[in-house]
C-alpha cells in the first residue's frame, strides 16, 4: 500500500505540470520556472533538477527512476528559478483544491512565506550527482578505485 500512495504522489506532480512541456517550464504571466525537486530520503534532504526527474519518469530507466520508484523517498518541495522552495505538499493541496493551473499556483505559493522552505533549511540540501546500479543516490563525485597492476 505505501508503494502505490508514493507513485500516487510522485505521480501527482509529473500529472499537475504535465500541462507545461518539460524543457519550458516558465508561464509568461507568472515568470515561474521549475528548476528542481526536493527529496527526503534516509535521513537527508536531497535535490535534483526537474529536467532529470521528467526524463526518468518518461523513458521509466535510470538510477532516478529507481530511486523514485523504488526507495523510500518523498517530494519535500520544488525549487524555482529564483531559488525559492515550495513546500510540496501545499501545492499539491492547492492542485486538488482549485482549478487554477499549476505554475499560477507555484507563483502564488512562492510568494506566501508559510508555503516556503525557509533559506536556513535550503542551505542544508545536497545535490544527487549519480545513482549507484540499485539507485541508491550519492551527492559526491563516486570514487573510482585507480588500478596499479594488471596481473
Amino acid at each position: 500500500m505505501k508503494r502505490s500512495t508514493k507513485w500516487m504522489s510522485i505521480s501527482a506532480i509529473a500529472a499537475s505540470l504535465a500541462i507545461t512541456p518539460v524543457y519550458a517550464t516558465t508561464v509568461d504571466a507568472a515568470d515561474v520556472s521549475i528548476e528542481n525537486l526536493s527529496f527526503s530520503y534516509d535521513g537527508q534532504n536531497l535535490y535534483k533538477s526537474y529536467n532529470d526527474f521528467s526524463r526518468a519518469l518518461i523513458t521509466k530507466n535510470g538510477g532516478m527512476y529507481k530511486f523514485v520508484t523504488e526507495k523510500e523517498m518523498s517530494i519535500q518541495a520544488i525549487g524555482l528559478a529564483d531559488d525559492t522552495y515550495v513546500s510540496y505538499t501545499k501545492f499539491a493541496k492547492k492542485v486538488i483544491t482549485t482549478d487554477k493551473d499549476p505554475m499560477t499556483i507555484l507563483d502564488e505559493l512562492s510568494q506566501d512565506p508559510e508555503s516556503t522552505v525557509p533559506e536556513n533549511e535550503v542551505s542544508n540540501y545536497k545535490e544527487i550527482t549519480g545513482f549507484d546500479p540499485e539507485g541508491n543516490p550519492y551527492t559526491d563525485e563516486p570514487v573510482v578505485p585507480e588500478v596499479t597492476d594488471i596481473y
